[in-house]
């Protein structure tokens, strides 16, 4: 977009300001994805579908909860967390398309 537009902007730029944006808590890397997401909810499950890409965060606090205390008896304190399901997703599964 930005090229297309006649700016030029370095690949170092892009990755220092994805960088900046995760270090703020405003994105987070999805491992599965093998991209990035906006921070909607700090204990969330992210459910991932590997035939749309769909991305859902599901809040979990019961699940997180459980990690904490798990966490801790074993003389961990946890500073943060990455729970993410990759799958299919119902519209996939019943072979509904997108749009």
């Amino acid at each position: 977009m930005l090229r297309s537009e006649g700016y030029l902007v370095s690949p170092s730029l892009v990755f220092r300001a994805i960088r900046r944006l995760v270090d703020q808590g405003s994105i987070r890397k999805v491992l599965v994805a093998g991209g990035y997401a906006l921070v909607r909810e700090d204990r969330a499950i992210t459910l991932f579908c590997g035939q749309c890409g769909g991305l859902y965060d599901i809040p979990c606090v019961e699940a997180f909860d459980a990690l904490d205390h798990a966490a801790a008896a074993n003389g961990l304190a946890a500073s943060r967390y990455i729970v993410e399901i990759e799958g299919r997703c119902s519209r996939c599964a019943e072979g509904i398309t997108p749009g």
